[in-house]
């Protein structure tokens, strides 16, 4: 089973140059480089410590070449061209904010992997002319991930795709699952325990939309 990593890389195939925002050490632009046929990286983060990491690391397979590194907030700074961009690893509302700055820039394919605020996200692609063309569910050490891929054009989604993913709750991966269904658990123990009848309507229609969503 692939890991986090290998699923982000394997998404670059098919594009020439990528820049990973928020790079850490680089691993996602290796591994597109070496396995995938992308032919130049740009490895770019707001800390230099990352960078320094990343660089280490390219160094080592000798890829110092073709990937380039930035210090930069997001993109502010990165000025060479690039046809994927990857912005994984952080907050849905982080990367609607970054993706804001690239409004005058033509990207063929976004790889996007929120930590939180997944809905807000797929909200934003909708309301900026984004079309999520692909999604995975995950677990990597007992976390779970999604990851949505994404490029200019017409997105019709409802508020329940927003929530649960157009393309995740029709395929119903099996991380997919072991999720809501745990999510599923946890929101029945926590209804037993409230008074507040406003609060309790809340999760009793989340527990509804779950099963919808699982077809139970």
């Amino acid at each position: 089973m692939k890991n986090r990593i290998s699923i982000l890389a394997s998404y670059c195939e098919g594009s020439k140059s990528v820049c990973d925002i928020g790079c850490d050490h680089a691993y996602v632009l290796i591994e597109a480089i070496l396995k995938y046929g992308v032919e130049k990286g740009i490895a770019c983060d707001i800390r230099e410590e990352p960078l320094k990491n990343a660089q280490k690391n390219v160094k080592k397979v000798h890829l110092e070449k073709q990937i380039e590194f930035v210090l930069s907030d997001g993109l502010k700074d990165v000025y060479s061209s690039f046809d994927t961009a990857i912005l994984a690893g952080m907050g849905g509302n982080l990367i609607c904010r970054i993706m804001e700055q690239a409004k005058d820039r033509d990207y063929v394919k976004w790889i996007l992997q929120a930590n939180s605020d997944r809905p807000m996200l797929r909200r934003f692609l909708q309301q900026n002319g984004f079309k999520i063309l692909e999604e995975t569910a995950l677990y990597e050490q007992d976390k779970y991930y999604e990851i949505i891929i994404a490029e200019k054009g017409e997105n019709h989604c409802s508020e329940i795709d927003n929530v649960f993913g157009p393309i995740l709750r029709v395929k119903k991966e099996p991380a997919y699952i072991r999720y809501y269904h745990s999510r599923l658990k946890k929101i029945k123990e926590i209804v037993q325990t409230i008074s507040d009848s406003n609060k309790k309507k809340e999760f009793l229609e989340e527990i509804a939309k779950i099963k919808q969503v699982l077809g139970e």
